[in-house]
C-alpha cells in the first residue's frame, strides 16, 4: 500500500511539474486513524504555485483518467479517485500564505480560524521542491513567537466560554439540532485549545482522538470525561452533557 502511495504522488507530480508556476507539492502525513487500512484513508497532498493556480478542469488533464471527480467552487480543491484510491489535492498560491504567516498571532490582521493549514505546511512531506521556499517556511514555523500561542489560546478559550453558552441556551430551549451543532463546535475547539497549549498545529480531524490522546498537557481524568461527551448514549441526557462540557473547559482553562 506504501508503494502504492509513493507511486501516485508520483503521478501527482509528474502531471503538475510541467506548470512553470508549481513551487512544491507535499503530501500530508497520517500517525493513526487515517493509516492506509483505516477506512477514512485518503491521499491529500497540498500543491502550491508561485503565480495563478490552474483552473478546473484544466489542472485534472494533467492526470490519467481520474474518476468520480469533485471539485471545491468555492476553494481551489479537487477529489477523485485515481487507481481506485481517493485523493484530495488542494491548490495553494505562495503569495497567499506568506500574507498568512506575516500575519501571525495579530488580532488586527490574522484571519486564522483554526492552525490545521499550519499543520499542512509544517509535516506535511515534500514530494516536489522547486527552490528553498519551503523548507524556509517550515523552519519559520518550527520557531514561532510566545505572542503567536497567547493569541491562540486567548482566541480559543474566548470561542469555548461562547460554546458553553449556546450548549446552555440549547438546554434551555429544548433545541436538539442547535444542541448538536453547538457541541460538535465546542469539541473541535476544545481539542485545538489542548494543541495550543502544547505548542503544537491541529492535526487532521480524522486523527484528532488518536493525536489528541498523546497530548501531555491533558488534565488528570480528561480522557475518561472526554470520552463520555463524545459516546452515542441515549441515557446520557442534554443536561448531563452540558455539565460535563463545562466541567471539561473549566480543568482545560484552569491549566492554561
Amino acid at each position: 500500500m506504501i508503494q502504492k502511495i509513493n507511486r501516485l504522488v508520483e503521478t501527482v507530480v509528474k502531471g503538475f511539474v510541467g506548470t512553470s508556476d508549481l513551487e512544491c507539492v507535499q503530501r500530508i502525513p497520517y500517525h493513526g486513524g487515517g493509516l492506509p487500512d483505516s477506512p477514512l484513508f485518503c491521499l491529500k497532498a497540498d500543491l502550491i504555485f508561485r503565480g495563478s493556480i490552474p483552473p478546473f478542469p484544466d489542472r485534472l488533464q494533467f492526470l490519467s483518467r481520474p474518476q468520480f471527480v469533485e471539485t471545491s467552487l468555492s476553494r481551489e480543491k479537487d477529489r477523485f479517485f485515481l487507481e481506485d484510491m481517493p485523493v484530495h489535492l488542494n491548490y495553494k498560491q505562495v503569495s497567499t500564505i506568506e500574507a498568512e504567516l506575516a500575519a501571525l498571532g495579530n488580532p488586527r490582521t490574522s484571519h486564522l480560524d483554526t492552525t490545521y493549514g499550519l499543520f499542512r505546511l509544517h509535516h506535511g512531506i515534500p514530494a516536489y521542491e522547486k527552490s528553498p521556499w519551503l523548507k524556509e517556511v517550515k523552519e519559520r514555523l518550527q520557531t514561532l513567537p510566545e505572542s503567536f500561542w497567547a493569541f491562540q489560546r486567548n482566541n480559543l478559550s474566548g470561542r469555548l466560554e461562547h460554546l458553553l453558552s449556546d450548549l446552555a441556551a440549547a438546554v434551555f430551549n429544548r433545541d436538539p439540532l442547535f444542541f448538536q451543532i453547538s457541541l460538535a463546535s465546542f469539541l473541535q475547539t476544545l481539542a485545538e485549545f489542548l494543541f495550543a497549549l502544547s505548542r503544537q498545529f491541529v492535526c487532521p480531524p480524522e486523527e484528532l482522538k488518536f493525536q489528541l490522546d498523546g497530548l501531555g498537557t491533558l488534565p488528570p481524568g480528561f480522557t475518561g470525561y472526554f470520552d463520555s461527551l463524545v459516546r452515542d448514549d441515549g441515557e446520557f441526557d442534554h443536561e448531563r452533557r452540558l455539565a460535563l462540557a463545562r466541567h471539561l473547559a473549566e480543568s482545560v482553562l484552569a491549566n492554561s
